[in-house]
């Protein structure tokens, strides 16, 4: 992302991506249109879907009085780098992020996006809470807190602890950055696995720098959160990956938080119950990593994890005790 993009003053630009999502993109454009922002403009990729899609979003941003511009490309799966390129097409001085399976709330990114014109010392703001709803637009439930949720502001160091101690601090679903806080760090890590907490952390390091910048947090639900089979929250194998990964990169001097130890025993317990050897052997050698790391071990690169082995069996006894209770 090593380029000059153009910027217009004032306007907001909401990336979007997709993929799969012709059941669900409507509304979502739909309530983009409803913030009622003087100036605003979306820009969709769509991740090279096979369903019709592509023909709704057309429709859906056609009906309404917003420009726009659509990327059709075969499928990345990367989310990063689809906002990275979503990212080079958008004009505005504000940049905010939506996937075309959740809706945005009624006001906000007005609320956001006047208190950044307000105050030149706001870097980013966002809602500290959400709701979810189902695949009928249900909602299932209302005010979801994070982490950020017992505050209304925070400074980067802040951020930073909070987001190290709970590995999350809030969504960037309906957050409203400054283009030039986000392009400072050159976006989304786009050569890492994981997608929110990799931008945040980057930013939060970045913001350091910069005494005076701070996150406002507002106490409304800023997007309604979409449960369905294809979210990627229920890859728990994916999840303890990003953040096996964001440790290394962000943090290599420091223990994992204890939130994440509980992350990998959930997530090996529950492979196991329902017999995924795969993905148990796959957060053993995490964990195992883990351990070694802690220990200050150097593990050989043809290292084959023969001790885990012993760990695993171990494990094996334990949870078919488990089961016979």
């Amino acid at each position: 992302m090593n380029k000059k993009f153009q910027m217009v003053e004032g306007r907001c630009s909401v990336l979007c991506v997709s993929y799969n999502h012709e059941n669900f993109a409507p509304q979502a454009i739909q309530s983009i249109s409803d913030q009622n922002l003087s100036d605003i403009e979306v820009i969709v990729l769509d991740d090279g879907s096979c369903d019709e899609s592509v023909k709704k979003i057309r429709q859906a941003l056609s009906d309404t009085n917003i420009p726009w511009q659509i990327i059709e490309q075969e499928n990345s799966g990367k989310v990063s780098l689809n906002f990275n390129r979503a990212r080079e097409l958008a004009t505005g001085e504000y940049l905010a992020f939506l996937s075309l399976d959740d809706k945005l709330t009624e006001g906000a990114l007005l609320r956001k996006v006047s208190a950044l014109k307000n105050d030149h010392k706001i870097a980013i703001a966002v809602d500290a809470n959400h709701h979810s709803m189902d695949d009928a637009d249900e909602i299932t439930e209302r005010d979801v807190q994070t982490a950020v949720s017992p505050f209304s502001s925070l400074s980067a160091e802040e951020l930073l602890e909070l987001e190290f101690a709970s590995l999350g601090t809030f969504y960037i679903q309906s957050a409203v950055f400054r283009a030039e806080v986000f392009d400072a760090v050159e976006g989304f890590a786009s050569d890492m696995i994981g997608d929110d907490i990799n931008l945040r952390t980057k930013i939060f390091f970045s913001l350091k720098d910069a005494a005076d910048l701070y996150v406002k947090i507002f106490p409304e639900a800023g997007f309604i959160y979409r449960k369905h089979e294809n979210n990627l929250h229920k890859n728990t194998l994916r999840q303890i990956q990003t953040i096996a990964e964001w440790h290394k990169r962000f943090f290599p001097d420091r223990q994992f938080p204890e939130v994440f130890e509980g992350w990998l025993a959930h997530h090996i317990m529950q492979s196991t119950i329902n017999r995924k050897y795969s993905d148990i052997w796959a957060a053993e050698r995490i964990s195992f990593r883990l351990w070694a790391l802690s220990q200050r071990i150097k593990l050989r690169p043809d290292f084959r994890f023969e001790l885990p082995y012993i760990r695993l069996k171990n494990l094996f006894k334990r949870t078919a005790q488990f089961r016979s209770r």
